[in-house]
C-alpha cells in the first residue's frame, strides 16, 4: 500500500522506503513496550493506592502522583502510535467521496498538519522542560522537567511518524 501517491523510493538519495519503516518499527515495538508496562504498573500502584486506602486505612503519599504522572505518559505516547497506526478520529465520509487526487492532497495537507503539531510539542515541551527542571513534585520530589520530557519525546515520534505516512513507507486509510 502506498500512501499519499508518492513513495520514498522515489525520492532522489534514498535507500527505499524499508530503512525509514524498518527502523520506525523496531521504534514503535519499542513504545507499545514501554506503554504497555507503563499501564500495568499504573494499574498496581492504583490498586496498592485503593487497598491501602480502604483496608489498612493508610494510604501512601506518593502512588497517586506517579500515577498521574504516568497517565500523561501513556496518552501521549499513545497518541503518536496512533499517528503510526492512523487510527485517529478523522472526517473520512466526506474525503472519501473526492476524486483519488483529492483524497491525496488532502491526506498529505494532513500529515503535514500533524507534523507540524509534533514540531510544535517538540519546541514547546523543551521550553517547558527547561522552566519546570527545578520544580520538584510534591509527594516524591522528582524535578517536574522529567515529567514534561514526554512532550519532546512524543513530538518527535509524532513528526516522524508523519514524516512516514508522508513518504509512503506507511499504509494510507484511504488506499483499497
Amino acid at each position: 500500500m502506498r500512501d499519499a501517491g508518492f513513495s520514498i523510493r522515489s525520492l532522489p538519495g534514498t535507500m527505499g522506503k524499508g530503512l525509514l519503516h524498518g527502523a520506525l518499527e523496531r521504534l514503535t515495538r519499542g513504545i507499545q513496550h514501554l506503554t504497555s508496562l507503563l499501564l500495568a504498573v499504573m494499574t498496581g500502584l492504583i490498586t496498592w493506592q485503593v487497598f491501602a486506602r480502604y483496608a489498612l486505612n493508610r494510604p501512601p503519599s506518593w502512588t497517586e502522583e506517579i500515577a498521574l504522572y504516568m497517565m500523561v505518559w501513556l496518552g501521549l505516547l499513545g497518541a503518536s502510535l496512533g499517528v503510526r497506526e492512523g487510527i485517529h478520529i478523522g472526517v473520512e465520509m466526506f474525503v472519501a467521496r473526492l476524486p483519488r487526487e483529492a483524497q491525496q492532497a488532502i491526506e498529505r495537507l494532513v500529515h503535514l498538519t500533524i507534523g507540524a503539531f509534533g514540531f510544535h510539542l517538540i519546541w514547546e515541551g523543551i521550553a517547558l522542560c527547561a522552566l519546570a527542571w527545578e520544580q520538584t513534585s510534591p509527594a516524591t520530589g522528582i524535578p517536574v522537567g522529567w515529567v514534561y520530557t514526554v512532550l519532546p519525546l512524543s513530538g518527535l515520534l509524532i513528526l516522524l511518524y508523519s514524516v512516514e505516512r508522508l513518504a509512503g513507507a506507511a499504509p494510507s486509510p484511504f488506499a483499497g
